[in-house]
Formats: C-alpha cells, structure tokens, sequence
C-alpha cells in the first residue's frame, strides 16, 4: 500500500453546503477544530433508499509521514475517541 496517497475528498468542508458523490449526500453539521484534530458531525443521506445517518468524524491533522500515523501520544488519541 502506497503511504503517501491521497484518497481525496470524501466529506464536504463546514463552508461546502453538500457533498454529492453517486445516491449519496453528505453535508457537515458541525465543525470543531482542536489542537491536533477537528472533529465533524457528518450528515449522510442515500437518494436510494432514502435513509439519512449522522455520524462523528474525526480528522487527524499532524501526521508522521513516515510511518502514516498521528503525531500525538496514545492517550490523547484515545481520549478523543472515548469522548465521540
């Protein structure tokens, strides 16, 4: 697996009203950014079936290229994923 690829643009920006990709929509209801993380309230609706869900999403903002990981001690990752 390559470390260094960008897998792109999978949720809309607080200030991008919807993201359409396909049936699906996602919009960003909330938007939080911390010292080493944002964490986001993502709205998904599938044009399908017409069923939404809301979800927590946390983006990592310091990465260690190296070895494409957080550049944070494991307790404040785990702290913020005991707090979602």
């Amino acid at each position: 697996m390559d470390k260094q690829r960008n897998i792109g643009i999978y949720y809309p920006a607080a200030t991008q009203e919807v993201l359409k990709a396909g049936t699906f929509q996602v919009r960003c209801l909330r938007e939080e950014w911390k010292s080493f993380y944002a964490e986001q309230t993502l709205k998904i609706r599938n044009k399908g079936t017409s069923t939404d869900r809301t979800i927590p999403h946390l983006q990592f903002t310091d990465w260690d290229k190296m070895n494409n990981i957080p550049r944070t001690n494991l307790s404040s990752v785990t702290d913020v994923f005991l707090s979602i």
